[in-house]
């Protein structure tokens, strides 16, 4: 066919058809492609979401272990310094517990006395 020449019902028609195969073909072909393309962001976005995680887990135990540790040297000499004073405290009950039952013997000896 010439350039020039004008085209009959039937060639339209054909060239249309033609025209709307290679539309279909095309897009059926990209939407191939974004179907691969995004499920290959979705799986990059998991494995970047999965390592992310992975990360902070990590961030967390160790923040947690350094919390533990000082926390350990901080209540270590304080549970030393609570023994002493819980025996100090010991001490004193039982020397007040003496001289409660010294005063109730002289009071008793007051009383029988009297």
């Amino acid at each position: 066919m010439a350039e020039d020449t004008p085209l009959t019902r039937g060639e339209l028609a054909a060239e249309l058809k033609l025209l709307r195969g290679e539309l279909a073909a095309e897009s059926k072909q990209l939407r191939a492609e974004i179907a691969a393309e995004s499920k290959q962001l979705r799986d990059e976005i998991a494995a970047e979401s999965k390592q992310l995680r992975d990360d902070l887990l990590e961030s967390i135990r160790s923040v947690e272990t350094n919390l533990l540790k000082a926390f350990h040297g901080w209540a270590r000499p304080n549970e030393i310094r609570m023994r002493a004073l819980s025996s100090s405290v010991q001490g004193f009950d039982e020397r007040l517990a003496l001289l409660e039952e010294r005063v109730a013997d002289i009071e008793r000896r007051r009383s029988n006395g009297a």
